[in-house]
């Protein structure tokens, strides 16, 4: 049966590479092959299975389940995932349940607590520290207003994976003023607002940049009202930080 295993993992592989490329009904498509090729073994295996099996099953769904998301079918995209936890609890498919509660554009989805569950989970589901799950409980703390917590999670990220992402550095910064800690707002700002740069000059992130821009700019734009920061303000800042 590790042949089926091995099988699944190639149209596995094969659809993500091709959702990589924006072929989406492709991907699709080959990575419902896998699942299928996975229930299959499941089926003939019946009370033998090996629990690789539905894990794998788990990873395709909610590799599926993100496929949904990039063209827009949202609820197939939720259902895929949830019906991914069902099949077995994963860290990855807490954290991808969770982003989606947090970013889906269409925002009947949008739950932050429900998403902060998640986030918790699948932080106590990872055998060892992951700079996105970690990541995203500082958002998911951040989503629900809880100040304190977000800095604390957010920090940290920034301190153990030497994270230079211009959405923490924002995020802090409205922690920080949320907290009526002003200096140290305005230097997560400035910090922020150089590593946006830094990331502009830099081919491998700017790809990720410019799909995060509009949710920077509005960060950046709360940052700085709640800041009373200004464009020359942030100039100086630089000027001095460096």
């Amino acid at each position: 049966m590790e042949y089926q295993k091995a099988l699944a993992d190639c149209h596995g592989h094969f659809g993500n590479m091709l959702g990589r490329q924006n072929r989406l009904p492709d991907a699709e498509k080959e990575i419902k092959t896998a699942l299928q090729i996975i229930d299959e073994a499941i089926t003939r295996l019946k009370g033998k299975v090996s629990p690789s099996f539905p894990e794998k099953k788990s990873e395709l769904l909610t590799q599926l389940a993100y496929r949904f998301t990039k063209a827009g079918r949202y609820q197939e995209a939720f259902d895929t995932v949830t019906k991914a936890l069902e099949t077995e609890p994963r860290a990855g498919t807490h954290q991808s349940l969770s982003r989606f509660l947090l970013e889906c554009p269409d925002p009947k989805f949008i739950d932050p607590a429900a998403a902060l569950e998640h986030a918790h989970k699948a932080n106590l589901l990872s055998p060892y520290p992951i700079l996105g799950i970690r990541r995203n409980l500082g958002y998911a703390y951040f989503a629900t207003g809880d100040w304190e917590n977000a800095t604390r999670v957010l920090e940290d990220v920034i301190k153990t994976f030497e994270s230079t992402d211009p959405g923490i550095g924002f995020r802090l910064a409205i922690t920080s003023a949320k907290q009526d800690q002003r200096i140290e707002g305005i230097h997560w700002y400035s910090r922020a607002v150089l590593w946006t740069r830094e990331w502009e000059a830099d081919e491998k992130r700017i790809k990720r940049l410019q799909s995060q821009k509009e949710k920077l700019d509005s960060l950046k734009t709360e940052a700085a009202g709640l800041l009373g920061i200004t464009e020359q303000k942030t100039n100086v800042e630089l000027r001095t930080s460096k």
